[in-house]
């Protein structure tokens, strides 16, 4: 999928939902994340987007990193164990 095609799915599929989630480690999302939070209203998340934001917090690393979206804004927590 083309990020394009990505962007157009994820704003019908939205409808009245809280935040939007796209799964899968193999699509192109991490350039579309913050302009379709701005088209959507609502947080979008997505699988390597948490996968970066849990491993900064386990790395206790403060950076937050803008263009990606809502999740990569907020602060990292303290590690968390296994």
């Amino acid at each position: 999928l083309m990020p394009a095609e990505i962007f157009e799915f994820a704003q019908q599929a939205a409808g009245h939902a809280d935040a939007c989630l796209l799964s899968c480690t193999a699509i192109r999302t991490a350039g579309i994340i913050q302009e379709l939070e701005q088209a959507l209203g609502m947080p979008v998340l997505t699988s390597n987007q948490a996968m970066v934001w849990h491993a900064l917090c386990q790395l206790e690393a403060a950076s937050r990193v803008p263009g990606f979206g809502t999740l990569m804004q907020l602060p990292t927590l303290a590690p968390v164990s296994d």
